[in-house]
């Protein structure tokens, strides 16, 4: 993922800032973004056509063409498509325990952690973990999240797939899939019908 210096904003973005409100740190922002009060967005990338909604934090995260999330979501480490439509209050849930390990703190198997002298020097690896330029959750094009969904780490949902409200996607989900719940889980598959041509 390239890091920007300093935030590029492009003509024709309409930030509704106040910069006191909106904070921008290294990102690049294309044409055409509507960005809402009180919004943080750190190293990341708007495709163009895009919307965030009010109090929302997207960070190191990249946004297709056409993408756009409403109001309090917390967007971290996330490679989202075009034309996808994310709800309000949708979270990436960054990171990962070792549940069977005698201990789960990070202070015990991370070596960025303090004190080093608890540490045993080595990092614990998630085999299922989706990584890809430093992201850690996958959203392909086309897809719609409802409200107060949260998506944790190594997720990938895949393209045209529903996720219901108030969800919790812990594992990947297919193309065209509907999934919903806590846990999320599928419970069918949309029907994409052929547009009639009229004579």
């Amino acid at each position: 993922m390239k890091i920007f210096l300093k935030k590029t904003i492009n003509k024709g973005s309409f930030l509704f800032k106040n910069f006191i409100l909106n904070k921008f740190y290294k990102c690049k922002i294309q044409n055409n973004c509507q960005i809402a009060f009180n919004t943080t967005v750190k190293n990341s990338i708007f495709e163009g056509q895009n919307k965030v909604g009010n109090f929302s934090k997207i960070e190191t995260s990249k946004l297709g063409h056409y993408t756009y999330c409403g109001e309090f979501c917390r967007l971290q480490n996330v490679d989202i498509g075009r034309f996808v439509s994310i709800g309000s209050n949708v979270k990436t849930c960054f990171g990962a325990h070792p549940v069977n390990q005698e201990k789960m703190h990070p202070a015990f198997y991370n070596p960025d952690w303090k004190p080093s002298s608890l540490t045993n020097k080595r990092y614990f690896n998630n085999e299922h973990k989706y990584v890809y330029n430093n992201y850690t959750v996958k959203i392909e094009d086309n897809v719609w999240i409802g409200d107060d969904v949260n998506i944790l780490d190594g997720v990938i949902i895949k393209s045209g797939a529903i996720i219901g409200a108030n969800s919790q996607v812990r594992s990947s989900i297919p193309e065209n899939a509907i999934a919903y719940g806590y846990p999320a889980k599928i419970v069918g598959y949309r029907k994409i019908e052929s547009p009639q041509l009229h004579s």
